[in-house]
């Protein structure tokens, strides 16, 4: 047991046997002694710990900011609400990142109304105001045509297109669902393309870090497709080298001990009975340094020359034992301490303790955190490890695979299938052949659409993969140019060619999607005849056709145009074909906080995106005194700071500073040993606890 001999042959008077005896006979006189007896001891053999901080607030003592943190959250000091608002957007005081509190609105739905995006990306009162920007009566024309199928602004252009332009002329068209879709017609196209499923197309040229690829990934397909797809295709690359970017593990050093024969290992806190573990009993050390391995701590704990050999006597005999001090964590409070550390041999006549002794093995605690990506913000992944590990380097491969799998749900959704403003955009085959891809937010996944290429057996095709494969035989065919009747012409098929232009705007699509030759009378090749009834399968047929249509009458019809210059819809009246045009159209609309709502002037523009209530959030508040009244703030961080600096300037929370210091006093007859904490040197605190300790007071 360490010692601090309370009496002495040398130091005192009486005997340790006789102040028990003479205290307990409540012998004034003797307690007097005992006392200043103490004030000697303690004097002498008083442990300085070091120069403890402490913060003063609420008139609570707390030694660091951490636990002053914890007790100003859970006293409601600093409370959360949860708002609609936008905290970056409703900021009035950047340097202090207070929130103007008039702008945070409640979840209360009933308080909120609809609003749309209109076509210019402001904010649009309803829908009919929304779509109205996209088109209107001035961008309406009428048109006028023989054959209701090439439509003139005049109805003299359109007597000469009948007069001078229509003949016999052929086109391919695809057959889908008993309709007819002219190869080489945007709009026919278009419309085809309705009918395919929504897919992904890969054109990933760097790797998750952003370095460039040697082999680019490329891989197309269906949501599921691509997941399985790129699940794969990431994984070494996620293994090899950004695991260890985004991730990091935590451990806390744990050592555990066993002594062999009859040995002992104790343990003391301040202010606690000591530990006693005896022969066959585990102890369970937890460091509060970190050791970077286990060798690191168990060479550092088994360091001779860091333990003080010391002397204990029995009735006869004595025995050597070693003491050292260590900062721990204490398992009662969960806080740092300094504490004592004593190695004891078996009970034999001049006996020494030996740090050989004792049987020790790693029990250190380690996590293993991930997260999206290297800033290490936001935590994806924990895993409380069932071994100790110090690095990454020394995490199982089932471990990080584990980390992986949940790493990838996140990029997945967040990376590869983000197109941001562009989730709700269409394919438009005209964008395709400008390589004009809709992408996703690193720009390296297209939207893309998939056909079925053989009844429904197998995996479906890709329409850019399609436009790709296309490239190379265009090149080919562009080698070989021919002249009829005075026009360069390029064979795409063994009996049909095809000008350049029209080239420029094919469909090439694979297995079972096979063109067809089909003869019409008309103006133009790219006819669009959906129903097939302008269609016909032999030169022969079209001619009759010919004859039959010589004798149409002038038509009118109304084209709306959308501010894009697009020719959307058609219809019999301009009211109808704006009517048409916007039922093709899907706006964006968000629900907007009635206050937010009311305060703004309708007759200026104002963005969509600059709404305020786009969201659900967390925002915090403070109570100020002064001023009998709540701030805000976006963070728990920025709103703990606020409490601290307010706190300090009003006076209610001061920093100081104490000394502070560690005794042992020891009973030797009656076995008992009291470790005490005192500050500043104030010795009768130290000697009151004790009498305290042992009903003398």
């Amino acid at each position: 047991m360490f010692k601090n001999i309370l009496l002495t042959l040398s130091l005192t008077s009486f005997s340790t046997t006789t102040v028990s005896s003479l205290v307990e006979k409540n012998n004034v006189s003797e307690k007097e002694k005992l006392i200043n007896f103490l004030r000697n001891d303690i004097e002498k053999k008083k442990v300085f710990l070091g120069n403890e901080n402490y913060i003063k607030f609420d008139n609570k003592v707390f030694t660091n900011k951490n636990l002053l943190n914890e007790y100003l959250l859970s006293n409601s000091y600093i409370k959360s609400e949860f708002t609609f608002s936008n905290p970056n957007k409703i900021i009035k005081d950047y340097e202090n990142m207070i929130l103007d509190k008039n702008r945070i609105y409640s979840l209360d739905m009933d308080k909120y109304t609809k609003v749309y995006r209109d076509a210019f990306g402001n904010i649009a009162k309803t829908s009919k105001n929304a779509l109205d920007t996209y088109t209107n009566a001035g961008l309406v024309k009428q048109k006028y045509s023989y054959d209701e199928v090439q439509w003139f602004d005049t109805p003299e252009e359109a007597k000469i297109n009948q007069k001078d332009k229509m003949e016999i002329r052929s086109s391919l068209y695809y057959i889908h669902n008993n309709k007819y879709y002219n190869a080489f017609n945007i709009t026919d196209i278009n419309n085809l393309l309705g009918d395919f499923k929504k897919g992904y197309f890969v054109n990933k040229e760097k790797n998750i870090e952003g370095n460039r690829l040697l082999k680019p990934i490329k891989e197309y397909g269906d949501k599921k497709d691509i997941f399985d797809k790129m699940i794969r295709e990431l994984k070494s690359n996620f293994l090899d080298s950004y695991f260890y970017k985004s991730s990091k593990v935590e451990y806390i050093n744990k050592l555990k001990i066993k002594s062999k024969d009859e040995n002992q290992f104790r343990v003391l806190f301040p202010g606690e009975n000591e530990d006693i573990f005896m022969y066959g009993n585990e102890a369970e050390l937890t460091f509060a340094n970190k050791y970077s391995t286990y060798q690191e701590m168990l060479n550092d704990f088994r360091d001779r020359s860091k333990w003080m050999r010391h002397q204990e006597w029995g009735i006869v005999n004595c025995i050597y034992y070693l003491q050292r001090w260590m900062d721990l964590i204490n398992p009662k409070t969960g806080k740092k301490e300094r504490a004592r550390i004593g190695l004891f041999p078996k009970w034999v006549r001049n006996n020494e303790a030996r740090i050989d002794n004792y049987v020790y093995w790693d029990n250190t605690k380690s996590t293993l955190i991930n997260y999206y990506d290297e800033r290490k913000q936001n935590s994806i992944t924990t895993i409380n490890l069932n071994a100790p590990r110090y690095s990454l380097k020394e995490t199982l491969v089932t471990e990080r695979e584990s980390v992986y799998n949940s790493w990838f749900l996140e990029y997945f959704a967040k990376n590869i299938t983000n197109f941001g403003v562009e989730e709700n955009t269409r394919i438009n085959y005209k964008d395709i052949l400008k390589e004009k891809f809709i992408k996703n937010i690193d720009g390296s996944v297209y939207k893309d659409l998939l056909y079925d290429v053989n009844n429904a057996k197998g995996h479906p095709y890709s329409l850019i993969k399609s436009y790709y494969d296309w490239l190379p035989i265009k090149q080919r065919i562009l080698q070989s140019p021919k002249v009829i009747n005075g026009k360069t012409m390029y064979q795409l098929k063994p009996d049909f060619y095809v000008e350049k232009k029209q080239l420029d705007t094919y469909l090439p699509l694979q297995g079972k999607f096979s063109t067809v030759l089909k003869f019409f009378y008309g103006s133009t090749s790219d006819i669009s005849s959906e129903d097939g009834k302008l269609l016909s399968d032999t030169y022969e047929e079209a001619m009759e056709r010919k004859f039959i249509n010589s004798k149409l009458t002038l038509k009118k019809k109304y084209i709306a145009f959308n501010v894009f210059g697009e020719s959307v819809e058609s219809g019999e009246s301009q009211e109808e074909a704006i009517r048409k045009l916007q039922n093709s159209i899907l706006l964006n609309s968000k629900m907007v906080h009635k206050d937010e709502y009311n305060t703004w002037n309708w007759n200026l523009k104002k963005s969509y995106d600059s709404i305020i209530s786009d969201g659900r959030y967390i925002v915090y508040k403070v109570f100020l005194k002064n001023s009998n009244d709540y701030i805000y703030f976006p963070s728990q961080e920025r709103a703990l700071k606020a409490v601290l600096s307010n706190s300090i300037s009003n006076g209610s929370l001061n920093e100081f500073s104490t000394k502070k210091y560690m005794y042992t006093y020891i009973d030797s007859i009656n076995k008992f040993e009291y470790s005490l904490i005192f500050y500043d040197n104030d010795i009768q605190s130290a000697i009151n606890k004790i009498l305290d300790k042992r009903n003398l007071n």
